[in-house]
């Protein structure tokens, strides 16, 4: 078979591959804080995972989502508002983990496996690596092709 069109096959599927892989992968981040005042919660210990809507908000009173790969830096950080929706979900977790004051000042600490934002699901890797990644690789194989073909 002609080795334009094994080329052309073989950069198709990574693409295709490339676009209907989510991009929530499976790894934990390794360090989540959660703060939200005035929240309806939901817990199901069973099935690891507990989720929260901002019901309303305090001036003055933390309200935000930090997730990282170290207890040290914030690689995703985002300020609630009335009306988001989140869904935390952790294989390990318990109910006592979670902490609710009697104000519903709903505070966590500690892993999580995934964390979805209003039905959107907080990827460990930055998604706007994907295109610049997809790009060097592409036009790395292309360097490579070229090379071989006039050798």
């Amino acid at each position: 078979m002609n080795r334009k069109i094994i080329f052309v096959v073989a950069s198709t599927l990574l693409v295709l591959l490339v676009l209907f892989t989510p991009f929530a992968f499976a790894q934990s981040w390794s360090y989540c804080y959660l703060s939200a005042p005035g929240t309806e919660i939901t817990i199901d210990e069973a099935n690891g995972f507990f989720s929260f809507t901002v019901k309303y908000g305090e001036p003055g009173a933390p309200s935000r989502v930090e997730l990282s790969n170290s207890s040290n830096s914030a690689f995703f950080e985002r300020n609630f508002e009335v009306g988001d929706t989140v869904f935390v979900s952790y294989s390990g977790f318990q109910a006592e983990d979670l902490d609710v004051s009697p104000q519903d000042q709903l505070t966590y600490e500690g892993q999580v496996d995934s964390v979805t934002l209003n039905a959107v699901v907080i990827p460990e890797f930055p998604s706007f690596l994907i295109l610049p990644l997809f790009m060097m690789a592409t036009l790395l194989a292309a360097i490579v092709y070229g090379r071989k073909r006039t050798s």
